[in-house]
C-alpha cells in the first residue's frame, strides 16, 4: 500500500495508478463497517484509495472533535489488510491550503438546511466542503459510501453528479453489530450500560417503519417514535420519514421511503435509519 501525506505526493503517486479509481473516504477509527466498504470497492475496476482524514469543521463541539479516536498505525495495518492501493492521511494544510473552506457555496437547500443541517447548524456543507476537496484531489471514478449516514450519501450523489465527468455513488448497506446497533466509531465511547441500551434505537425504527407499513399515519409513527426513545433513555434530537431518494417530506404517492434518527446517549450521539417501502395500492 502507497502511503501520502502531502498533495504532491499524492498527485505523484496517482500518476502511476490506473485512470479508473474507487475513492473510500475515512474519519479512521476503523472497524467492520469501514472494511465493508473496501470490499465493495474492490468490485469496481482500477485502483482502490483510501482517505484517513478529521474535519474538524464538521464538527459542532470542539471538545467533541477532540475525543475523535485517532489510531493512524491500527488503521493503516487494517487498510493493508484490506487491500487498498494507496492511502491519502493528510493534515489540514494539505488539503485546504492553509485557508478554511468556503462553507457556503455547498449549500443545497432542501439537503443541506434539513434533519442534520438543522440540529447541527453547517455540519452537512462542511462534510460536502470536504468531500468535494478530496474529489478534487484523488480525481476518483467512483466513491463508496455507507448508508448508516443516509443524508450525507444523499447529499454526496448530489455532488458527484454535479461533476463533470460525474462519480458514479456506491452505496454500501448498513453494517450492525449482533443486536442490531448499527457500527461506528462513536459506539467505543459507550459504558457498558449505555452500550446494551443503544441497541433500542434501531429496534424503535424498525417498529416504526412497520407501523406505517401497517397503515400508521406518518407523523402519528415518527411521534411515538420520539417518545418510545425518551422513554428508552435517549435524548432525540429528531426522527423523520422521508422520501428515500431526495429526502423530502413524503407525498402520500411516494413508496420508496427512509425513518431517519438522531439521538443522543449518555453524551454520545447516535445515527441511524431504515429504508423500507409501501405496498402500491
Amino acid at each position: 500500500m502507497i502511503l501520502c501525506r502531502t498533495a504532491v505526493q499524492l498527485e505523484t503517486a496517482l500518476a502511476r495508478q490506473p485512470r479508473e479509481r474507487t475513492l473510500v473516504p475515512t474519519m479512521g477509527a476503523l472497524h467492520d463497517g469501514h472494511l465493508s466498504l473496501f470490499r465493495i470497492a474492490r468490485e469496481s475496476p482500477g485502483a482502490v484509495v483510501a482517505t484517513v482524514f478529521v474535519n474538524r469543521h464538521q464538527f459542532d463541539d470542539p471538545e467533541d472533535f477532540a475525543c475523535y479516536p485517532r489510531e493512524e498505525e491500527e488503521d493503516f495495518e487494517r487498510l493493508r489488510q484490506a487491500g487498498v492501493d494507496l492511502t491519502y492521511a493528510p493534515d489540514e494544510q494539505a488539503v485546504w491550503g492553509g485557508e478554511p473552506p468556503r462553507l457556503e457555496a455547498f449549500e443545497r437547500p432542501g439537503l443541506t438546511d434539513v434533519l442534520e443541517g438543522r440540529y447541527r447548524p453547517g455540519h452537512p456543507r462542511a462534510v460536502a466542503a470536504v468531500v468535494s476537496r478530496l474529489f478534487d484531489q484523488t480525481v476518483p471514478t467512483a466513491a463508496v459510501f455507507g448508508e448508516k449516514d443516509y443524508q450525507q450519501l444523499v447529499l454526496v450523489r448530489r455532488l458527484a453528479a454535479e461533476r463533470q465527468p460525474p462519480i458514479r455513488i456506491v452505496a454500501a448497506p448498513v453494517v450492525r453489530e449482533p443486536d442490531g446497533l448499527a457500527m461506528s466509531s462513536r459506539n467505543r465511547r459507550l459504558d457498558p450500560r449505555a452500550r446494551e441500551q443503544a441497541a433500542g434505537l434501531h429496534r424503535t425504527l424498525e417498529a416504526a417503519a412497520e407501523s406505517i407499513k401497517d397503515g400508521l399515519d406518518v407523523e402519528q409513527a415518527q411521534r411515538q417514535a420520539f417518545e418510545t426513545l425518551i422513554e428508552l433513555g435517549f435524548e432525540p434530537d429528531y426522527v423523520e420519514v422521508r422520501e428515500a431518494d431526495s429526502l423530502c417530506q413524503p407525498a402520500p404517492t411516494d413508496r420508496d421511503l427512509v425513518i431517519l434518527a438522531a439521538a443522543r446517549l449518555s453524551g454520545v450521539r447516535l445515527l441511524d435509519v431504515v429504508r423500507f417501502g409501501l405496498a402500491l395500492s
